[in-house]
């Protein structure tokens, strides 16, 4: 096989000097490994979770469950996903003394995030798709970081 590809490759003159240039087989193997290379993989403890959405945290995976209970529990609206979302960031945040991101959204979304440790996961709850993960620098948690329009009705 060797004799075969160094048949293949041809000579060719650039700059004054002899190269030899690869042959198919070589270029598109480089190329699959750039492109791998280059690819960020999830951390080992990564698992797709029964929705088929990737998670690399179960206790993030049950904050989520947590939430949506809470929400039921309070007969909150579950149209409503701010509320859903301000209470899984709250819920979180005590937790895991460190900041997140929500994104929850009434249809499916594709992300790219950068993320801290394991803390990230993605699940889909009454019709509502969910996104967490951890800030990859935390920021300072409390006042200074309040949204603008807090709604009252979240218990304290």
């Amino acid at each position: 096989i060797l004799a075969e590809q160094e048949r293949l490759r041809t000579d060719v003159t650039f700059n004054k000097k002899k190269v030899k240039v690869a042959t198919d087989q070589e270029r598109i193997a480089q190329l699959n490994k750039d492109i791998t290379d280059g690819v960020q993989k999830p951390p080992p403890d990564c698992f797709i979770n029964e929705r088929g959405f990737l998670c690399c945290n179960r206790d993030l995976l049950k904050l989520i469950d947590d939430a949506n209970r809470y929400v039921i529990a309070r007969n909150y609206s579950q149209c409503n996903k701010q509320i859903f979302a301000q209470i899984l960031h709250k819920k979180a945040e005590k937790k895991f003394g460190i900041t997140f991101e929500i994104i929850v959204s009434t249809s499916d979304f594709a992300s790219k995030s950068h993320f801290r440790e394991n803390f990230i996961c993605k699940d889909r709850i009454n019709r509502r798709f969910i996104l967490i993960y951890a800030t990859p620098v935390s920021y300072v948690i409390g006042e200074k970081n309040k949204p603008r329009s807090v709604i009252s009705t979240l218990d304290e």
